[in-house]
């Protein structure tokens, strides 16, 4: 609760020390900054973590911690691509959702390499194979994006917006379904850990919302720029908190790996 109390009120001071600095943070990228010093405070807990050393939910956390890679990766993209461009074109809030679905895609290729093991490798291997393509296809779609930025608008009058919308949502409710599904699966120990990270999920959709409709918002609700990639960046800084609380958490629990075993053991037992 003590760490839980000292992240709100990081993130407060944040907001407080952002939102007085008017565009300052936006202008020199300082808001990038912030959102990478999140990534590796929450990865810290993860790298140090014992459980890496679990052969059943190590299928899981290493996902996890390619997918704080790749949210590190998105927020350096939008840094350079901003200094480049020297503004931000519909292209680096596009690029930068690229990351945040691959991110969530690696976080399901992990549920779904964790569940074939669990399941004795009975499953079908389609729907890894489905995730590896949808990752490829992203990250090749960012880099041509990088190269030829004119070809992508995020102008409410034009498809791809809405089509980013529906995307991140039935995205990260698979995501959302594959964390139920792994948190049924373990011990109540590991309850607490599945739910943080579905409200994770939560305010990294809100975050990409932010990216997703940020011309509707500057032209039709009459939000100044800077301050929607400020509300973006505070709901992803939101989510990278409840993360770190998330595999904080993992650090009070008793090993898994027998628990998983004798379940799936009585299971075999009773079928």
């Amino acid at each position: 609760m003590t760490k839980a109390v000292i992240l709100i009120a990081i993130n407060f001071l944040i907001v407080l020390a952002t939102e007085f600095s008017g565009t300052l943070f936006f202008e020199n990228g300082v808001i990038h900054i912030i959102a990478l010093f999140f990534v590796v405070a929450t990865a810290v807990p993860l790298a140090r973590n014992y459980y890496l050393a679990d052969p059943i939910l190590k299928k899981f956390l290493v996902a996890s911690i390619f997918a704080f890679l790749l949210f590190a990766a998105s927020h350096i993209s939008e840094f350079f691509q901003y200094k480049i461009s020297g503004g931000y074109p519909d292209h680096i809030f596009a690029i930068t959702v690229n990351f945040y679905l691959m991110s969530i895609f690696l976080m399901i290729f992990g549920s779904e390499i964790f569940l074939r093991a669990h399941s004795g490798y009975r499953h079908s291997r389609v729907h890894l194979v489905l995730t590896g393509i949808a990752l490829a296809v992203l990250l090749l779609i960012s880099f041509f994006f990088s190269i030829y930025p004119e070809i992508i608008s995020l102008a409410p009058e034009n498809l791809a917006p809405y089509a980013y919308g529906v995307a991140a949502l039935m995205i990260s409710f698979i995501l959302w379904r594959r964390l139920v599904r792994l948190g049924n699966l373990f011990s109540k120990s590991l309850v607490d850990f599945f739910r943080y990270l579905q409200i994770m999920l939560i305010f990294v959709v809100i975050s990409m919302i932010f990216n997703i409709f940020y011309e509707f918002m500057e032209e039709g609700l009459g939000i100044p720029a800077y301050e929607i990639v400020y509300f973006s960046h505070f709901f992803f800084y939101g989510g990278l908190s409840v993360m770190f609380l998330a595999f904080e958490d993992l650090l009070k629990i008793g090993g898994v790996f027998k628990d998983i075993r004798e379940r799936r053991n009585n299971n075999k037992l009773t079928s």
